[in-house]
């Protein structure tokens, strides 16, 4: 009985060694990259793909097309994008000095990051207050600034 429990144990531990050996060499114990991965797609020219076509056409009796039939660059339509309405905001932080102009503007937050920060600051820049009153200390305002891109037509 003890023989054959050594041997049940010998014959686990030999297919488990081998399963992982395999897994390893698999690479199932590589790191995942945090997030989706990009890979570099690189167009190919009118003379690659000629050159292409006459590869892959030698020997295949004219299943491919020849290099006479292929579009050129030009004939290709473009790729066309749907149109897409834009809408958010863009929180503008400021103070107000004893003249009613507008300092120390910053962008507190947005929708659209690196978009339309620059268009709500000048906005905010433009704007004039009346004065605060003899002794009263500048004023700390926010403002959150709608903006809104129809889709072209």
């Amino acid at each position: 009985m003890v023989r054959f429990l050594m041997s049940a144990l010998a014959g686990t531990v030999v297919a488990s060694g081998l399963l992982m050996t395999g897994l390893w060499l698999w690479g199932a114990f590589e790191p995942v990259a945090d997030g989706p991965t990009a890979h570099r797609v690189d167009l190919v020219s009118e003379s690659q793909r000629s050159d292409l076509a006459e590869l892959f056409d030698e020997g295949q009796d004219g299943l491919l097309p020849r290099r006479a039939t292929l579009p050129s660059m030009d004939e290709i339509p473009a790729l066309e994008l749907p149109a897409r309405q834009a809408r958010g905001f863009v929180q503008v932080e400021y103070v107000i000095d004893a003249n009613g102009r507008v300092t120390g503007e910053r962008v507190v937050q947005t929708t659209h990051p690196g978009v339309y920060e620059e268009q709500a600051l000048e906005r905010v820049r433009a704007r004039r207050f009346s004065p605060p009153p003899d002794g009263a200390r500048p004023q700390r305002m926010t403002e959150i600034v709608d903006f809104q891109v129809p889709a072209p037509e």
